[in-house]
Order: C-alpha cells, then structure tokens, then sequence
C-alpha cells in the first residue's frame, strides 16, 4: 500500500504538468482549476492520506477554484477591448465610390480606403454613411438604414 501511496504523489505532479500546458495551449482558462486540485491532492499523498481522500481533495479544491474565479474571469471577458481590426466594427466609414446591392466598392475608414460589401437592399451612393457590421479577412460588410 505505501508504494501505492508513493506512486500517487508521482500521478499528481503528472496531472498538474497535463493542465498546466493543456492551459498554455488554450487562449481561455479550461485547466488551470484542475492544475490547482491536482497539487492539493498531491500535497495531501505528502503526508500518505488515503488514495480516496486525495481524489477527493482533487475534485473539492477543483470545484471551489471553478466557483471562485469563474465570475472574476467572466467580468473579465467582458472588459476587453476589441483590437486590430475586429475594433472597426460598429464604426462609422464615408462610401468613396458607389457600392451597388449586394455587391463590393470603396469604403474611407479610420483614414484608409476599404473594400466594402453592401449588405443594403439597395445601392449606397459616394459619400454615404455606413456602419460596419461584420469583416471577413480585408473586405468590411457594410449596411445602412433601408
């Protein structure tokens, strides 16, 4: 039974290894709670606790990580400001050459000159206003009020 023991110590140092890079790999927070109950468990196999009791300090201290920083981490997500070129959505542009329905032209934005997809159900004439609702790659979608 003590190898048993000896051996868990050796399975959480493991485990916290596994979630801290499965943490790195990943842009959001997905692992690291994990990271957190597998070195409490693995500080309880220390001091040669039951197999049961560490697993049960591993999803105790896991779930109470969760609970804590899940809020803290939504709050967050929420503050961060949209950067490159996802910022320009919802911006306001001046049509620099007319953009027929449904098709593409030139857009003035943020002092450059954008191709722009007519999202309207009619043409946008030179010097409208439009918002930008959506870009995919170098192309803005734009829309006005129809």
């Amino acid at each position: 039974m003590s190898l048993i023991l000896a051996n868990m110590m050796f399975l959480w140092i493991a485990a916290i290894i596994v979630f801290v890079l499965l943490e790195a790999m990943t842009q959001g927070l997905v692992s690291i709670w994990f990271a957190g109950g597998a070195l409490a468990a693995c500080i309880v196999a220390l001091l040669k606790v039951k197999i049961w009791t560490q697993i049960a300090v591993f999803l105790i201290v896991s779930i109470v990580l969760i609970l804590l920083t899940r809020p803290l981490q939504k709050k967050l997500a929420e503050k961060l400001q949209k950067t490159n070129v996802d910022a320009l959505i919802g911006r306001t542009g001046t049509v620099a050459e007319e953009i027929p329905a449904g098709e593409t032209g030139r857009v003035h934005l943020e002092g450059k000159l954008w191709t722009a997809r007519n999202e309207n159900c009619e043409p946008i004439p030179v010097g409208s206003k439009v918002t930008v609702i959506a870009i995919e790659g170098v192309t803005l979608t734009v829309k006005t009020g129809c």
